[in-house]
């Protein structure tokens, strides 16, 4: 049985709209050695990754989708047929209690171990719905009986 991206559900974006992504981007040859299941395992994968990062919070409804959750999930796919070897590596010692490991002495952050890592380019698009990220908007008070023309 294949599986099959099932927009709001367990994609943001369809694997026809992800091949027109990668149409426009440099450096995507991992992306386009890779067969269809392959692909739509990425997707799928990485937008759960993304979904599942407490960093961000995403709008649940399907109409809320944007193009910058797409080209992030998209950006996080190609990371992880670059990458998920290493980093499934890197998780699995972390697991195991591993604050520090390898010749050159890689130090895990606590705050992260058991988190994937969402790659750069990702989130360059994803940043937006940072947690720390926060839009204070201001209640105004108008004088409603002041002059417009009046000057100030």
């Amino acid at each position: 049985m294949s599986l099959i991206i099932t927009v709001g559900t367990n994609s943001w974006i369809t694997l026809a709209a992800a091949e027109l992504y990668f149409e426009g981007r440099l450096n995507s040859a991992a992306w386009d050695a890779a067969s269809d299941a392959v692909k739509n395992k990425a997707l799928v994968s990485a937008y759960r990754q993304i979904a599942n990062n407490s960093t961000y919070s995403f709008p649940t409804v399907i109409a809320s989708i944007t193009e910058r959750m797409t080209n992030g999930q998209c950006e996080q796919a190609l990371f992880m047929l670059l990458h998920i070897d290493s980093f499934d590596r890197r998780i699995g010692i972390q697991a195991q209690g591993v604050k520090e490991a390898g010749v050159v002495k890689e130090k895990y952050d606590e705050e992260l171990m058991g988190e994937y890592t969402i790659c750069p380019q990702a989130n360059n698009f994803l940043k937006y719905y940072s947690k720390g990220s926060v839009l204070f908007i201001n209640d105004l008070d108008r004088d409603s009986e002041e002059d417009a023309d009046t000057e100030i």
